[in-house]
């Protein structure tokens, strides 16, 4: 196979010394980028996890023309918030209503491989707003930039650019120079050593969006239309009733057999609909249906028997994680609500073994309390909610106990009833009537 190397350089020749610009970008946490002219050195950069002292660090790179490529460019941001606490989520700085954020350029240098530093000069460029309708107003004197939100709502900081000025001394081309190479890794490091520019990672390619389900082969014939959802390589749930119906000549009597060995029928009414119940069995893979009328016959294959759930909710359904409050904390598993249960204590009460010992597995913590000082077991436990019962678990008590979890509460109340957890320091009645969320109920 043809190898093919492309070398890409920039012209350094208007004078020995001069600068060339390299651009960074933050905020939110798919922000971060840097580009040094055309050249992309995305792929070189990283960020620390201090928000309000954002570091932005550029490797790789070959800035003293000795060919090593140990060379890098570091970046330190400052970040400052009024009218607000500063938080930073997944989609950028908050910005909401009242809030003004100040950024400014702390330090920015090169560092040599040799150990020596260089100072260089930036400045700020622009910012950008996140939510659809933002609005706000910026002041930038070049090394401060300050974004103040106008809007009404929520709204983020994110995208701040600043751009620095990369001494280049053309004599040594001492500057960073990209490497593009297809298929050819030798060539590339050999590219690399003699342009002294480190070869630039590949980048992965989105993956490709998965295939739409296959509806049956004759998902319509001349006498039976269904529902596009009776299909090849669709799930039914295990172990029930599940109902089949669709269209047919008015009168036309409708048989749906399974490879399980269940089959059931029934007659299409006057305006053609039909609806049937067919028994599955446990769970299982690679069945198969046969739907059958008079004279025309559906196959549907490769037919799973397991779990189905179906999701519904208001506009919390579409609420992305980019969007929620402290979003980077929302993937911690001891992350309370705010009564102070924990995602173990929610497993509890349900009776969920297997979710319980995959949370302990994870770092979960089986000692965890809540504000009212509740154990994991406790909730196991049973006890009232209100005006309902909360059933026992009797294993999943013991599987908690196994695993460090005690039982505190003498009576363990929920919402108006208070709890009486001695262990724990908490006296009966001590909780506010309005008191907090049951868990286990909607």
């Amino acid at each position: 196979m043809k190898k093919i190397l492309l070398l890409f350089t920039v012209a350094l020749f208007t004078s020995v010394a001069h600068a060339e610009t390299l651009s960074v970008t933050f905020g939110a946490t798919t922000d971060l980028s840097a580009r040094y002219g055309d050249i992309d050195l995305s792929g070189n950069a990283k960020q620390n996890d201090d928000i309000a002292a954002p570091l932005v660090t550029v490797t790789g790179l070959d800035l003293d023309g000795l060919g090593a490529n140990d060379d890098q460019i570091e970046v330190r941001f400052s970040v400052k918030a009024t009218g607000a606490e500063l938080r930073r989520l997944a989609a950028g700085y908050r910005l909401d209503k009242g809030m003004a954020l100040t950024f400014g350029i702390t330090s920015a240098k090169m560092v040599y491989g040799t150990g020596k530093t260089k100072t260089i000069d930036g400045r700020f460029v622009s910012a950008s707003g996140n939510n659809r309708g933002s609005s706000f107003t910026t002041e930038n004197t070049g090394g401060n930039l300050v974004v103040k939100s106008t809007a009404t709502g929520n709204n983020r900081a994110r995208s701040i650019v600043a751009e620095f000025d990369v001494p280049v001394d053309s004599s040594t081309r001492a500057a960073p120079l990209v490497v593009q190479v297809a298929d050819e890794p030798a060539a590339t490091e050999r590219a690399s050593r003699k342009i002294g520019r480190a070869p630039k990672a590949k980048t992965a390619g989105a993956p490709g969006k998965p295939p739409k389900a296959i509806a049956p082969p004759t998902i319509t014939t001349d006498s039976l239309l269904l529902p596009r959802l009776f299909c090849d390589d669709m799930i039914l749930q295990q172990e029930m009733k599940n109902t089949f119906w669709g269209w047919a000549k008015a009168g036309e009597r409708i048989t749906v057999k399974a490879s399980w060995g269940t089959q059931a029928s029934a007659k299409a009414n006057a305006s053609g609909k039909w609806k049937l119940y067919l028994e599955t069995p446990a769970y299982g893979t690679g069945h198969s249906l046969t739907i059958s009328g008079k004279t025309d016959t559906i196959n549907i294959n490769n037919v799973a028997i397991g779990e189905v759930w179906l999701c519904a909710g208001q506009s919390n359904m579409g609420w992305s994680m980019g969007n929620s409050f402290e979003a980077e904390k929302e993937a911690d598993v001891n992350l309370p609500d705010g009564w102070g249960y924990t995602p173990l204590h929610y497993a509890s009460v349900r009776g969920g073994n297997d979710l319980i010992e995959y949370l302990v597995s994870q770092g979960a913590d089986v000692t965890a309390l809540s504000t009212l000082g509740q154990s994991t077991a406790d909730l196991a436990r049973g006890g009232r909610a209100g005006y309902f019962s909360r059933p026992p678990y009797p294993e999943t008590v013991e599987l908690l106990q196994s695993l460090g979890s005690e039982l505190k509460c003498l009576n363990s109340h929920f919402r108006g009833t208070g709890d009486w957890c001695p262990g724990a320091g908490v006296a009966p009645f001590e909780v506010e009537r309005n008191g907090p969320p049951i868990p286990g109920r909607d």
